[in-house]
């Protein structure tokens, strides 16, 4: 908009003084004020009242009242008109849009522009959060980060009376961390009614996969483990890799250009679009009723049925692009999955392969829902195969209405309710609150058939803090429980999260788990030297040099417990 013009008489208003004639003369030098005449015998003043004169009728003239123009005030008119329009239109402008897409593009094309929409608003804050994690990880590697966290338990004392802990109050261990680099180090001090009862210390080097540990009260020695031999032996990581292979791929992905956030955002709305395109059977119908938990919306459904061939189709067109992809090839190189000089059979072999299972393999039909408000917004889908009139399948619909909002997630296996987890409540600036009912079902082997289980959830003022942390109470009873309830209660700043869990009998607090966790300044620290004593992965040796009758007496002393009887009765059970 152009500067205002503060000028009252800009044209647009006459001037209410009136306007003075060029030829009037003030007031002040009037001539006829008094008229004196003399002659040589008599001298006779008269005054102005009694000097005969001819009176003018000379006035000052004033302009008369122009009639607005027509035309102008139709110009205002519409002027005020499209305004209204366009503030109105701004305000519903997606939902104009996606009337217009509906009137204007098959439903192939609309499913294509509402999913892409969709998914790329996703894909960006998806890749927003990568791009901070990767900030944390370069402060983690050049500056250090520490992160200090507690976990205290409670019990009521007629809790503890039952079970011969008369004496006890609380059990807390109190854990301090160290990243930097390739090294982190953790120490873990364990208290018994605020006495110090046991410390554990472990230092890592991710880079060459070593880990010691060492407890103080029971030796000054370190036994030394392999973090790989240690992950074999858990069965975590896969056939073949190791621990410092996976932390070395890791680094060299997050070190390298090859998946900055950028690329990241670029392949995952590339390849998705890809996707979207081939899927071009849909079917459109308006204004079907849906149900999420309690509410009900009327929504336009999108259905497309994807069978072998188009799934087949699908892939192939992923691969035959990947094939080409450089980004691709670079990232598959720096995760160490194949040589660029061999991503390109990597891609033949995989189509090869996926070509001869096409030929053999066949499937049901997968029945593929899109549910869109008036908005252009997905609030729901599914996914569904039917065989042998049982259906297998997930999805989830969303009812959003201002503040109020409901929704259902689900999964169904061969005809049975796997999952079912519906909400009811409404949203304000303080979080989410409201209740919802989790199902879910666990096939038991001994009864051939599977048993149900039920939870009720209510969660007040339930909110994301800035990524980092969770806020609100959250409340889960069951018949399960036999009477009681469990109630989480979180507090969270960008600093720390502090949470405390409860479980309540009535208005009793039968036992409680806090927990607080916050960041805290980087501390130096060192792994073992010449002068330490080492074990390499013997842990007879390790016991050999401690002091294990003295541990136990401090022990027995902390907790006012007889330490011999609790082990002899829990090796060889009580008689």
């Amino acid at each position: 908009m152009g500067a205002m013009n503060n000028n009252p008489n800009n044209g647009n208003e006459f001037d209410a003084n009136p306007i003075t004639s060029n030829n009037e003369e003030s007031a002040d030098n009037n001539p006829m004020d008094s008229v004196s005449q003399s002659n040589d015998i008599e001298t006779e003043t008269i005054t102005f009242e009694e000097a005969p004169y001819e009176q003018s009728y000379e006035t000052t003239e004033v302009p008369s009242k122009k009639k607005p123009n027509p035309k102008f005030i139709a110009g205002i008119l519409i002027l005020i008109v499209l305004l209204a329009g366009s503030v109105t239109a701004y305000a519903n402008r997606n939902t104009l849009a996606n009337t217009i897409a509906l009137m204007t593009k098959s439903p192939v094309e609309y499913y294509s522009s509402i999913e892409k929409k969709n998914i790329n608003k996703g894909i960006d804050t998806f890749t927003e959060s990568y791009d901070k994690y990767l900030t944390l990880y370069n402060d983690q590697k050049t500056k250090g980060v520490g992160q200090d966290t507690s976990v205290k338990l409670t019990v009521n004392p007629q809790f503890t009376g039952m079970i011969g802990l008369n004496d006890f109050k609380s059990l807390e261990a109190k854990i301090t961390s160290m990243t930097k680099g390739d090294n982190s180090k953790s120490t873990i001090g364990f208290s018994y009614n605020e006495q110090a009862l046991v410390t554990l210390n472990a230092l890592i080097n991710s880079k060459t996969g070593e880990l010691f540990a060492s407890v103080p009260e029971l030796s000054s020695a370190y036994l030394l483990f392999s973090l790989n031999d240690l992950m074999s032996y858990s069965g975590e990581m896969a056939d073949g890799g190791n621990y410092t292979d996976y932390v070395n791929d890791m680094e060299a992905l997050l070190n390298n250009d090859s998946l900055s956030p950028d690329t990241l955002n670029s392949l995952l709305k590339k390849y998705s679009a890809l996707l979207i395109d081939h899927i071009d059977n849909m079917k459109l119908e308006k204004n079907v009723k849906i149900t999420a938990s309690k509410s009900n919306a009327t929504y336009n459904k999108l259905t497309a049925e994807l069978n072998e061939e188009d799934i087949f189709n699908i892939t192939t067109a992923i691969l035959n692009e990947a094939k080409k992809d450089d980004s691709l090839k670079r990232l598959f190189a720096t995760l160490n999955i194949c040589k660029e000089d061999e991503y390109a059979k990597l891609i033949e072999d995989s189509l090869a392969r996926l070509d001869k299972e096409a030929k053999t393999a066949s499937s049901d039909p997968v029945l593929f829902n899109v549910y869109v408000d008036k908005t252009g917004r997905i609030m729901g889908r599914e996914f569904t195969t039917s065989g042998k009139d049982k259906t297998s399948g997930g999805g989830y619909t969303v009812v959003s209405d201002g503040s109020k909002l409901s929704y259902t997630i689900w999964l169904k296996d061969n005809g049975s309710d796997l999952f079912d987890f519906s909400v009811d409540g409404t949203n304000s600036s303080s979080g989410f609150t409201g209740d919802g009912v989790l199902k879910f079902s666990g096939y038991s082997a001994e009864y051939s058939d599977y048993t149900n289980y039920s939870f009720n959830i209510t969660a007040e003022n339930a909110k994301l803090i800035n990524g980092k942390g969770i806020n609100g109470k959250y409340t889960i009873s069951s018949d399960l429980f036999m009477g009681a309830e469990i109630v989480l209660d979180c507090n969270a700043n960008d600093k720390q999260q502090n949470m405390k869990l409860q479980v309540m009998y009535g208005n009793m607090e039968a036992g409680a788990l806090d927990i607080t966790s916050k960041e805290s300044a980087y501390e130096d620290f060192t792994f073992p030297g010449s002068s330490d004593q080492v074990i390499d992965n013997d842990i007879y040796s390790y016991m050999g040099t401690a002091d294990f009758e003295g541990f136990m007496t401090h022990v027995q002393d902390v907790t006012g417990l007889d330490i011999n009887s609790l082990l002899q009765s829990y090796l060889y059970g009580s008689y």
